[in-house]
């Protein structure tokens, strides 16, 4: 098989998270990467929100399922569909 089909099938999802600083240099790879992947139809109607603080994300977790996560992590991430 070729290395991208290769790189699809070896994807796997985490959900136990770590609660350790992630480096500000994996961040911005993180961020770009997401920028330049694909989306359907070539439109890219989304939005990266960083919530830092700990009172903000506590507000925000009372309105997302994943509250658990909001509340317990420092780097808590939110993807929006616009």
């Amino acid at each position: 098989m070729n290395q991208t089909i290769d790189l699809l099938k070896s994807h796997r999802s985490i959900r136990k998270y770590k609660d350790k600083p992630i480096d500000q240099a994996v961040l911005q790879t993180l961020i770009e990467s997401g920028q330049w992947a694909s989306t359907s139809s070539y439109v890219q109607a989304y939005s990266v929100i960083r919530v830092k603080n700990p009172e903000k994300r506590e507000a925000m977790a009372l309105y997302r399922e994943i509250k658990k996560m909001f509340e317990q992590h420092q780097n808590s991430w939110s993807f929006v569909q616009i």
